[in-house]
């Protein structure tokens, strides 16, 4: 008897246990789907940026469809196909070009610690966002952390905010650019910038992170939210452009490069190459994508980054935008053979001989034996080009036509006084001269043909008009200097009832243009 108590007591204890250890339903973004933006204590103007800015899938905005800051739901965040908290405006050849918003970057730099404006206590991203209770804290209206509980409703504004965007599902552009572009400390820039909790948006292929003094990317959490992704996640183009950075902190792992194709580090004066930002640039290389560090000024003293570069310039995939500096100094550190730097490969040295200097070139004549002959060639041929003097243009003083009396034009007039034309053409150029129509000052004009009398050794009798007449072709390999006054033109005049009695001026344009052809039958 006492046996079969001891089996019903221990029954009653279990059954106790597994009723208290049911688990609370977490909440979704339907529980959240009606609140407006306002409810968080997001200010309307910043709100009407999200409007003007941010798309739908059929390209409309917001605003476009007549929502306002008081009606603008989360339900409709969630359709969005672009969030945007920066100006977006679209060029004439359809690209589009972001900046900051200084509605957004000044709300921003205003804001202190405490309710009223942000936390980046520790534990927002630990027991939040990393711990996948943004819907929790959304639906809430309150982040519950550190013995914090709904009920205090404890909601820091941009901590919302950053929330809210990343609740944006359907979103495929996210645009932060310029959010945290006022702070000036870098390290709390990025603490800001690491609320906005990237794994949350499954269609997401863009995101935009430029001019926000991001700095080092230091801060621990980056690689937890702002630079993570999932598994699933295909983000494509990375846009950190004018962050401040000269280089990254070691050692990290960002996600979102996974799968990136475009990286845009462009007005960063990228000095260090650091085993991070190696990887991230790799990584698109591999992808066949393009990295941007245009603005680079590479400190090739430095071994980690001379290694590094010249490694990731002689891959064959991809591209990697420096500038010309950068360029130089690389080629310049390859110049000792001994010195235990890898050469510039064939591939590395045609992709960059555009920028190359002549001295540049040349070192690499001298000290790279394992280019190719066709790459030697190729760096041949620009030298000689580079050697070349450059083209120079110089006309001055006028042709004057005198004063003609109307009702006794003869049918052509000989100009008087000297053009005197100073140029220099290189090689495979050539010198074209135009005329404008005659025009007088109530803007009637005629198109008067103006012949050029020969000159002997440079070119033959010539009629001008609108279109372009080449006066000298060189055609050869050396540059062809000309010095030389031209007078005694001869201007073919209108029927004199087509024009009135007034002065008519014309303007003739010389000019200098690259690239002879010829062809023949």
């Amino acid at each position: 008897m006492h046996r079969l108590s001891r089996i019903i007591i221990a029954l009653t204890i279990l059954f106790g246990l597994w009723a208290c250890a049911r688990p609370v339903q977490a909440a979704t973004a339907a529980d959240y789907a009606g609140n407006t933006l306002e409810t968080y204590g997001i200010p309307d103007a910043v709100i009407q940026v999200v409007l003007a800015n941010s798309t739908y899938a059929d390209g409309q905005t917001p605003q476009a469809r007549g929502q306002q800051p008081a009606t603008f739901t989360m339900a409709d965040v969630a359709q969005l196909t672009t969030f945007s908290l920066a100006e977006r405006s679209t060029t004439a050849s359809g690209a589009v070009v972001s900046t900051s918003s200084a509605t957004v970057s000044n709300w921003v730099a205003g804001l202190a610690q405490g309710p009223t404006g942000y936390d980046v206590s520790e534990n927002i991203y630990n027991q939040v966002l990393i711990a996948g209770q943004s819907d929790q804290a959304l639906a809430d209206n309150a982040l519950s952390f550190d013995g914090k509980s709904a009920s205090e409703q404890y909601h820091p504004p941009f901590n919302m905010l950053m929330l809210v965007a990343a609740a944006a599902t359907n979103a495929t552009t996210v645009d932060l650019t310029g959010v945290t572009e006022r702070i000036g400390d870098s390290s709390l820039a990025q603490q800001l910038m690491s609320l906005f909790d990237t794994p949350r948006l499954p269609h997401l292929t863009t995101l935009m992170l430029g001019h926000n003094n991001l700095g080092m990317l230091n801060y621990s959490h980056v690689a937890d939210t702002l630079l993570n992704a999932t598994a699933a996640q295909r983000i494509t183009t990375l846009d950190l452009n004018t962050n401040r950075i000269l280089q990254l902190a070691w050692d990290r792992k960002f996600a979102a490069v996974t799968y990136v194709t475009k990286l845009n580090l462009a007005g960063n004066a990228v000095m260090w190459i650091s085993s991070t930002l190696n990887s991230m640039l790799q990584t698109v290389i591999t992808n066949a994508g393009d990295s941007d560090l245009s603005d680079s000024d590479l400190d090739v003293s430095n071994w980690n980054t001379i290694i590094y570069i010249l490694n990731l310039v002689n891959m064959d995939t991809g591209s990697l935008s420096l500038s010309d500096q950068s360029v130089n100094a690389i080629v310049t550190a390859t110049a000792n053979p001994y010195s235990g730097i890898p050469e510039m490969n064939d591939h590395a040295v045609s992709v960059f001989l555009p920028q190359m200097t002549a001295a540049s070139i040349q070192s690499l004549l001298d000290n790279n034996a394992h280019l190719s002959a066709a790459t030697r060639q190729a760096l041949q041929d620009w030298l000689a080009q580079l050697q070349q003097p450059s083209a120079t243009l110089a006309v001055s003083s006028t042709w004057n036509f005198g004063t003609l009396t109307l009702g006794q034009l003869p049918s052509a007039v000989t100009s008087t006084g000297l053009v005197s034309l100073a140029a220099t053409l290189p090689a495979n150029s050539r010198l074209t001269v135009a005329i404008s129509p005659w025009q007088n000052a109530a803007g009637a004009s005629f198109a008067g043909a103006m012949t050029l009398p020969a000159v002997s050794g440079l070119w033959g009798t010539t009629v001008l008009g609108r279109t372009p007449q080449t006066l000298i072709e060189n055609t050869g390999t050396a540059a062809v200097t000309v010095s030389q006054s031209v007078g005694n033109v001869s201007l073919q005049l209108p029927d004199q009832t087509t024009v009135t009695a007034t002065a008519y001026s014309a303007t003739v344009n010389w000019s200098i243009v690259s690239g002879v052809s010829a062809t023949a039958d």
